[in-house]
């Protein structure tokens, strides 16, 4: 699942598809703000969809872990924060984790973390339960609402006509 190019990992490939796919729409002539809704749709789900798959991935064959804290810092959302991790097998020195990690977490501390053992996925703190679930439940909303979406703007690009003499 994640043995692939860095560009599958990452979401660009997803990114450089719904260009495509825009370019597509703009040459069928779907109208402006359905092309803008697909590209918006399809551009959130090649960022969504690498984390989440990541989640499953680590859900399946990862391996918990304690690490200890290197670092502390502050998130945008109150009683979050962002800790570095290190004594963790696979981990590189300094991966940083939010989940499990709040604001009263001081270096020292240890968090259990869940890593691949082959290193293909990123280190992460442990879920809450539910949260793939529900992650993954709103990437399947997301891609239903982005095929229907694709699925106007072509049905739209197509403009009926009389015929001559109607």
């Amino acid at each position: 699942m994640w043995g692939g190019p860095r560009e599958l990992i990452t979401g660009e490939a997803g990114l450089a598809v719904v260009a495509g796919l825009a370019v597509y729409l703009v040459v069928l002539r779907a109208g402006r703000v359905l092309i803008g809704v697909v590209a918006v749709l399809g551009t959130c789900l090649a960022f969504m969809a690498p984390g989440i798959a990541a989640g499953v991935a680590l859900e399946k064959r990862g391996l918990v872990e304690p690490a200890r804290v290197s670092s502390v810092q502050t998130a945008m959302r109150p009683g979050r924060a962002i800790c570095s991790v290190t004594d963790v097998d696979a981990a590189p020195a300094g991966a940083d984790v939010w989940r499990g990690c709040v604001a009263s977490t001081v270096p020292g501390d240890t968090l259990p973390v869940v890593y691949d053992p082959r290193g293909r996925a990123p280190v992460r703190g442990i879920s809450t339960p539910g949260e793939l679930r529900r992650s993954s439940l709103g990437l399947a909303a997301l891609s239903v609402v982005f095929v229907a979406a694709c699925t106007v703007a072509v049905v739209r690009s197509f403009r009926m006509t009389a015929a001559p003499g109607t």
